[in-house]
């Protein structure tokens, strides 16, 4: 990476932390993040996670054990709306 891209990745990266740290707390005792079925919101925000973590080499775990939990949630087969 160039010394140019450096700042704006490392800006990305620790705002793409921010919210999957919200993201973690709001999911924190609930299945899915709007009510108690898989929604679009639930598809639309899985997408938008694992491309966030895929562009920025992120995990999807520590710290953060209820996005994880939700994740594995969403992302099985079989998951139903």
């Amino acid at each position: 990476m160039s010394v140019n891209n450096a700042k704006p990745y490392q800006r990305s990266r620790q705002h793409v932390l921010n919210v999957f740290s919200n993201f973690d707390q709001h999911i924190q005792d609930a299945a899915f993040r709007v009510g108690d079925f898989l929604s679009v919101s639930d598809i639309v925000a899985f997408a938008a996670a694992f491309f966030a973590a895929k562009a920025l080499d992120l995990a999807l775990s520590e710290p953060f054990t209820a996005l994880k939990g939700w994740h594995q949630t969403v992302s099985r087969p079989g998951a139903q709306a």
